[in-house]
């Protein structure tokens, strides 16, 4: 019983944090603002929740999503190609759309 509560749980606050990072790194494409610590912080803490749902979600249905493992797959390639990036514009643009990928493949997994 407690597990079917947790699945759940995770996986909403992972797609939670997808939507914040999406939003934070869009504005801050927009407003050309400076790459801070905060932003590596939340990339950091949606690849481990992401990582975390993807696993809860294996045991669950005792098989892996496949949604959700090229959403891993472009969490991981945005944090990897976003890091190699100096420019900033660069770096959010990489992070809106490599973590939109993995926020679509997280939305499509629901269903």
């Amino acid at each position: 019983m407690p597990f079917s509560l947790v699945e759940p749980f995770f996986h909403f606050l992972s797609i939670l944090i997808l939507i914040c990072l999406c939003f934070l790194s869009l504005i801050k494409y927009i407003r050309k603002s400076e790459y801070s610590l905060f932003v590596f912080r939340i990339t950091i803490f949606s690849v481990i929740f992401y990582g975390i749902d993807l696993i809860l979600n294996a045991i669950k249905n005792e098989m892996l999503s496949t949604a959700l493992v090229i959403g891993l797959i472009a969490s991981i390639l945005g944090l990897i190609t976003h890091n190699e990036q100096l420019k900033k514009e660069r770096k959010f643009f990489r992070l809106f759309i490599f973590f939109g990928v993995a926020l679509i493949c997280s939305l499509f997994s629901t269903t």
